[in-house]
């Protein structure tokens, strides 16, 4: 295949392919159809046995490939509604089965979960990772487990049961140009952070106690983000920010959590105040 999408892109054709999946757009419709029978015949003439069944010649604006729904008219990707309700139905099972899961069952919803990360986000990962857990301790994927107590591992299903179908969608662009920088910190003392709104400069600062000084500097950055958020909430509200801080574990932490309980609590804890604003 990768001779044959070589040769297409050098007639401009705009494709891309994944295995034997391919999927190409054009300006408009009638070269659409042109790079379509282009494309086709191609195929043919190398020996390939098209499965026209599942085959789409004629250009559309609306398109499923590789399980996700690529919309021109609203330009955003997402989940076909049949898997969405086949993946409600199924923590719907979990949920009240909580004294037979198997680790396998787990396994089977967050393979579901992940691969609807492209359009789902990093949140994916947030909100799977006490369902991970449970899954690497289990001694047997078919060993039938009690999970009333593992109220994180609930509180994740609650989660994807009540979002899932919020969270279906991603538009094809999706940076904005943020409205307001902030600067954070944090020492074995203290925690600190500024920014400017309007030209008019906010700061928050706060001593950390014993305990808290005690902590891991990726915990003590971590804290000092989720107390800005916590600080300044209405200022942030639905505005683009960029945030600056000098630890880089900070960045990925807040968008996908930590296997370290302490840093992942710190990072739910931020999203709910996002969320939240």
């Amino acid at each position: 295949m990768k001779a044959l999408v070589k040769t297409w892109r050098s007639y401009s054709i705009r494709i891309g392919c994944f295995l034997d999946d391919g999927l190409g757009a054009s300006e408009s419709y009638i070269s659409a159809v042109a790079d379509a029978k282009l494309v086709r015949s191609s195929l043919i003439n190398a020996g390939f046995v098209i499965n026209e069944g599942k085959s789409t010649w004629i250009p559309s604006h609306i398109i499923t490939w590789l399980g996700i729904t690529v919309d021109l008219y609203l330009t955003k990707f997402y989940i076909p509604d049949e898997k969405i309700l086949s993946t409600l139905c199924f923590i719907n099972y979990l949920l009240q089965n909580l004294t037979f899961v198997s680790a396998r069952s787990l396994a089977q919803l967050s393979g579901k979960l992940i691969a609807m990360k492209f359009v789902m986000g990093d949140v994916v990962q947030l909100k799977t990772r006490s369902i991970y857990r449970l899954i690497a301790s289990s001694s047997s994927w078919d060993k039938k487990l009690n999970i009333k107590d593992e109220n994180q591992v609930i509180n994740e299903l609650i989660f994807w049961r009540d979002n899932l179908s919020s969270l279906n969608y991603r538009h094809f662009t999706t940076y904005q140009i943020p409205k307001i920088l902030v600067f954070s910190d944090a020492s074995s003392k203290g925690i600190a952070a500024y920014f400017k709104d309007n030209n008019k400069l906010f700061k928050s600062f706060k001593s950390l106690d014993k305990n808290e000084a005690s902590r891991s500097s990726t915990w003590r950055e971590l804290f000092a983000v989720l107390y800005t958020l916590k600080s300044f909430c209405k200022i942030f509200q639905n505005q683009s920010i960029l945030w600056h801080t000098d630890n880089f574990a900070v960045s990925l932490i807040v968008k996908k959590g930590s296997n370290k309980e302490h840093l992942q609590k710190l990072a739910l804890e931020i999203y709910d105040v996002i969320k939240k604003t």
